[in-house]
């Protein structure tokens, strides 16, 4: 949160499972700050936010200091928005909810790091320049918002329940485990035939690859924390 450079911490387990806050070194510095779980604070700290319904996609329009990039195909709609200069001139983007084997691949990566959870959706975004190479944005958050041609299932989850998660490659083809982190963004839901569907995910995000929607359950990424640091 400071754009100065300044001394870099550890948020992490300690040996009896607690939280602590460590220095960069991984020697424990109250000094840092401090951290408190938030148990029945929860929405009060969400990074999942729950809107009453879906945005107009032609309404999320970039301004002059913004681009547009938008995408339809594999049965969604979507729309980011990023900064000017975040991504080289003619970048395009690409959005693939996963399913099948690549779907189960990716459910069992996650399993395997933070334990068992509900699956809602999981979406690969891309983005390619001009020569077809991936490209990352340069600074910056930026916004995607993807639509669904047909609502999903909520399967029975609680909205209140889910959480976006970021899958971040580490770049070896041969490493099976890969960084899970909380992101923020929104999800809209509906009810149509006495049934809920989920109509809409926003993401906001640095860097791109595969976003989950999910219900932690039994999982590490159920808990939430607040940190304080000075």
């Amino acid at each position: 949160v400071d754009p100065y450079a300044g001394k870099h911490f550890q948020v992490k387990y300690t040996e009896n499972g607690n939280i602590a806050v460590y220095d960069e070194d991984g020697n424990p510095d109250t000094t840092y700050g401090d951290i408190t779980t938030m148990e029945d604070k929860t929405e009060g700290y969400r990074t999942t936010e729950i809107i009453k319904e879906k945005n107009s996609l032609d309404e999320i329009q970039a301004n002059e200091k913004q681009s547009r990039y938008a995408y339809t195909g594999n049965g969604v709609d979507a729309v980011a928005i990023a900064d000017n200069g975040a991504f080289p001139e003619g970048t395009t983007m690409v959005v693939t909810p996963l399913t099948g084997d690549r779907l189960a691949e990716v459910e069992t990566l996650l399993e395997n790091n933070v334990g068992q959870f509900n699956t809602m959706a999981f979406y690969d975004i891309t983005f390619t320049d001009a020569d077809g190479k991936e490209v990352e944005p340069v600074f910056g958050d930026v916004d995607v918002t993807i639509q669904p041609e047909v609502g999903l299932d909520t399967k029975g989850i609680e909205l209140k329940n889910l959480k976006l998660i970021h899958l971040i490659d580490d770049g070896d083809p041969e490493s099976t485990v890969k960084t899970v982190s909380l992101v923020t963004g929104s999800i809209a839901a509906e009810e149509k035939d006495g049934e809920e569907k989920l109509t809409q995910t926003k993401i906001t995000s640095n860097s791109f690859s595969v976003f989950g929607l999910i219900d932690p359950k039994d999982s590490t990424l159920g808990n939430n924390y607040l940190l304080t640091a000075n």
